[in-house]
């Protein structure tokens, strides 16, 4: 009726350095990673003047509990294990390109 793996000194079943199936969890995940939206205007004088705006990492569903679901391996010894990488962030760009 344990709720949690028991703690061992030695390489054992349920902990150590032995790989335990308690801390694996769903790692599915939906990203908005880059989204640019952009009008161009008709101004006399002017050949094309437009206006965007752009977001890069606006949304992340998940019900992952670690930082983030998309999990970085920095060797074959850590394959599939999150070992804190860092949280996504969010960027917001606007811009203007205007042709004379």
């Amino acid at each position: 009726g344990a709720t949690t793996p028991i703690q061992e000194t030695s390489n054992g079943f349920s902990s150590g350095s032995t790989v335990n199936s308690y801390y694996v969890e769903n790692g599915s995940y939906l990203r908005l990673r880059n989204l640019q939206i952009g009008y161009t205007f008709q101004i006399k004088g002017i050949s094309s003047f437009r206006a965007y705006v752009q977001g890069t990492n606006l949304f992340t569903a998940t019900k992952y509990s670690g930082l983030d679901p998309e999990i970085l391996v920095n060797s074959n010894s850590a394959q599939g294990i999150d070992i804190g990488a860092f949280p996504i962030v969010s960027q917001y760009t606007f811009g203007l390109n205007v042709k004379f």
